[in-house]
């Protein structure tokens, strides 16, 4: 995988903390950084494709006959 550097900015408490870590520390909280990171990239492409589901089932009902009304009053009657 290609490595690349990135600038984040901290606090002076953890800013010391990385200075005084070791490389095993060092690699845990890079660890950390980029699991956090790689989960928000896998929830934003969850979203996405939520959203085309949802955006193909909208127009399924709809060629269907599924109209706001008939959705309204389906929903209502529960």
């Amino acid at each position: 995988m290609a490595r690349d550097v990135i600038e984040v900015e901290v606090d002076e408490e953890s800013a010391r903390k990385w200075r005084e870590a070791s490389l095993e520390e060092r690699s845990r909280y890079e660890a950390v950084i980029r699991e956090a990171l790689a989960a928000d990239r896998r929830r934003r492409e969850a979203g996405v494709r939520l959203g085309l589901v949802m955006d193909e089932t909208s127009r399924s009902a709809q060629a269907r006959g599924l109209t706001p009304e008939i959705l309204d009053q389906l929903l209502a009657d529960d």
